[in-house]
Parts: C-alpha cells; structure tokens; sequence
C-alpha cells in the first residue's frame, strides 16, 4: 500500500470519469443552446419542432382538452393540429397511443407548449434520476443520467424515462411481493 488513504485513492481513480461526465454535460448544455437558438417560431432548420416526439403528444393532449380526444387518432386531424401549433414544421406524427396514456397528457395540454414540454422532462427526469439512485450503484448514477439514451429522451420529449421508470418500479415491487 502507497501509505495513501482508500479514500484519496477512490477518489483519483474517479477523477477521469467526472471529466467524461463534465464533457458530456458541456455538450449537452451546448447542443441545447444551439438549439434554443436556431429556432424559428419553434422549429429548427429542417423541418422539425422543439422536443420532436412531445409535439405530438402536447397536440394530442390539446385536442382531449378541447373535447376532441377521438381525432387525436385521425392522422389528418393530428398533422393539422401539429401544423397549427408549428407551422412550418414538415414534422408528421400520428397519434398511435392508448388512451390512458392521453389521460397522463392531459393536464399538460393546459399549460403552453413550452412549459409543457419543460414539465414533462423535468419530471421524467425526476422520476428516472430518483428510481436510479435507488436501484443503481452509486458510481453508476450520474454516467446513467448523462448517458446519450437519457439526452436523447430529454431533447425530443419521448416517453423512454418513463418506460424505464415504470420498468423499474415493477422491478422494486416484484421483489417486495416476493
């Protein structure tokens, strides 16, 4: 033993990897900004809105609002209500969820697209980070959080956290039933 103590050790061992961590989050927070910026009217230069996928559900979720929730599964119903909340995006996405998954949408279609799509990455987020503290090695949880698949759900607003979270949450209950 080099006379250092376990924790020093620990400690400089990890040191490359919050640099990796840092860098990531560094590109991240980059590539939201550049983002944020080239947006016109909340589409980017090709075509597509802010937070991809949530677009789809924040207009689905608006024509439940509105007491349409049917046409949310009418594909020309739903490209109209896209166009509508971005036009110029060349952005077609159906509505192919069931409808309990419009009720979880609902209250989201209250607020403005924006704070919508914040709220639901933010939670998502939330409910991700706090279910992988609990079910993750310590060491492992922020190269998790920071991993490209989390990134990649954030930025287009897909539903994969909640997937993940809802996948683990039967994990914990599964082995407390057991």
């Amino acid at each position: 033993s080099s006379g250092e103590p376990r924790i020093g050790r620990e400690r400089r061992a990890l040191h490359p990897i919050r640099v990796v961590l840092a860098v990531f989050a560094g590109l991240y927070l980059a590539f939201g900004i550049l983002l944020a910026v080239g947006l016109h009217d909340g589409v980017d230069p090709a075509g597509s809105p802010l937070g991809y996928d949530f677009s789809a559900f924040h207009a689905a979720a608006r024509l439940a609002w509105n007491g349409h929730a049917v046409a949310a599964y009418d594909d020309t119903t739903m490209v109209e209500a896209e166009q509508a909340a971005f036009p110029g995006s060349t952005a077609r996405l159906p509505w192919n969820y069931p409808p309990t998954f419009l009720l979880l949408l609902l209250p989201l279609a209250a607020l403005p697209y924006a704070a919508a799509w914040a709220v639901w990455s933010l939670l998502l987020l939330g409910a991700f980070a706090a279910l992988a503290a609990r079910t993750f090695p310590r060491a492992a949880f922020w190269p998790i959080l920071l991993s490209p698949a989390v990134a990649i759900n954030l930025f287009l607003g897909q539903n994969g956290l909640l997937t993940a979270a809802l996948v683990v949450i039967t994990g914990i209950v599964g082995a407390v039933l057991a």
